[in-house]
């Protein structure tokens, strides 16, 4: 059965998670939702909401069996642990405790998401289409050097464990999250995929592409790999910047939307974005394609929401985002 993992290290409480699982409930009634978090929220009732109103499943890190790996890494962590509390750390350390609970429950077909992602579409139907082609380790990637952990396949709980193997070879390096992914997808070539940020169409229109700040591909397949197949785009925050805006930690508190990432080898800009309603629900289209996920960097979700009355929008006040914004 297709399952999802949030996870969340420290003690903040982020509290636009709850808009993230709404989503997923929205357009994934059944599908079981696992949320990684420390023992130092178990009597935070904010959490049990998160039960009682759309059965997600807690799971506490000091629940789950470390692995020799999970081991070596926290030995042999060299990063930045001061900004955001850890933040650094605990980006790359999620992908322990997602193996880990992984092998615990005999998870497979999971989808891993942060929790300023939101969902527009059946994660059981996603899963067949993957599964009718080689199923492996997916992500997005929008240039050659970073891919993003916004949003994972996990087939198996093997595919998890190759990588954090390797994770734990190059956590004294000081790369970061994404700079390790990628590193991954180059060495394990053969066992990595790509989720579409673009149509293969809209792909093979631009013979060379360049983002703003310098980036090129020869063959960037990566943005555009399977795309047919899947009927749907992925956001790398592409699209979530534009829509929703940027991380106003980020802005010193100032509200900034239809923002073009610099770094992307595709922008928004070349693309019609609209918005349909769908049996009652909003979804987004993007070159008149189903966006299935928009990474929204703001934190302001609840404006994107399926369920909304009115056609979703940036509506949303920045001080009251900026509030609720914890330092991890």
């Amino acid at each position: 059965m297709v399952s999802v993992i949030l996870t969340h290290l420290g003690e903040s409480v982020p509290v636009y998670i709850e808009d993230c699982v709404h989503q997923l409930r929205l357009w994934n009634p059944t599908i079981p939702i696992y949320i990684i978090l420390e023992r130092c929220h178990e009597s935070h009732r904010f959490w049990q909401t998160l039960v009682d109103n759309y059965g997600a499943h807690l799971v506490y890190t000091d629940t789950l069996t470390q692995t020799e790996a999970h081991r070596e890494f926290q030995s042999g962590f060299s990063g930045d642990v001061r900004f955001r509390k850890g933040y650094w750390k605990h980006v790359q350390e999620r992908f322990f405790f997602m193996e880990e609970l992984m092998a615990k429950e005999n998870l497979k077909d999971v989808f891993s998401m942060e929790y300023d992602i939101l969902v527009y579409g059946s994660l059981s139907d996603l899963n067949t289409k993957l599964r009718s082609l080689s199923p492996k380790l997916r992500m997005v990637m929008d240039n050659e050097d970073r891919a993003h952990p916004g949003f994972l396949y996990i087939p198996t709980v093997s595919d998890i464990s190759q990588f954090n193997t390797f994770l734990t070879s190059v956590s004294s390096t000081g790369m970061t999250d994404m700079e390790i992914l990628r590193m991954y997808t180059r060495v394990f070539e053969s066992q990595v995929s790509f989720f579409p940020v673009i149509t293969e169409a809209r792909n093979r229109s631009v013979r060379h592409r360049r983002s703003q700040v310098g980036n090129t591909s020869a063959d960037p397949f990566f943005l555009s790999q399977d795309s047919d197949t899947l009927g749907a785009l992925f956001d790398s925050a592409v699209v979530g910047q534009w829509v929703g805006g940027i991380d106003p930690r980020n802005t010193g508190g100032r509200k900034i939307t239809n923002y073009v990432n610099e770094g992307a080898l595709y922008s928004i800009l070349e693309m019609p974005f609209t918005w349909e309603n769908s049996k009652g629900l909003w979804r987004p289209l993007v070159d008149n394609v189903p966006q299935f996920t928009i990474h929204m960097h703001s934190k302001a979700l609840k404006g994107f929401l399926s369920d909304r009355s009115t056609m979703p929008t940036d509506d949303y006040d920045v001080r009251a985002i900026m509030a609720q914004l914890q330092p991890n």
